[in-house]
């Protein structure tokens, strides 16, 4: 589970480090008024770009136990941990509904 915490947190450095430029090399890419040589040039950089540097291979982990499915995004934690924090009260405002 460490293994997966760590991975996750290099990808998020590799996106931060490479954000810039990929959104520069993508904005090249995508301009119809320059040259075609210039965008295929631009294209063939983007792609040699690491794969891990893209926003899309980023995942929602939760912060609490690391599990990639089930998260709340506004509070970032899974549904479980999510459940079992609003049971112990740790949660202002939010309660377990009963009827």
């Amino acid at each position: 589970m460490k293994k997966l915490f760590l991975k996750e947190l290099n990808k998020v450095k590799n996106v931060k480090q490479y954000e810039i430029e990929r959104t520069f090399l993508k904005n090249v890419t995508k301009n119809k008024t320059l040259s075609k040589d210039f965008s295929y040039t631009s294209s063939s950089l983007l792609k040699s770009l690491i794969k891990d540097s893209s926003k899309v291979r980023l995942s929602k982990r939760c912060v609490l136990s690391n599990r990639s499915s089930g998260i709340l995004s506004s509070f970032k934690i899974s549904r479980i941990y999510f459940r079992s924090l609003i049971n112990k009260g740790l949660i202002s405002g939010l309660t377990k509904s009963s009827w």
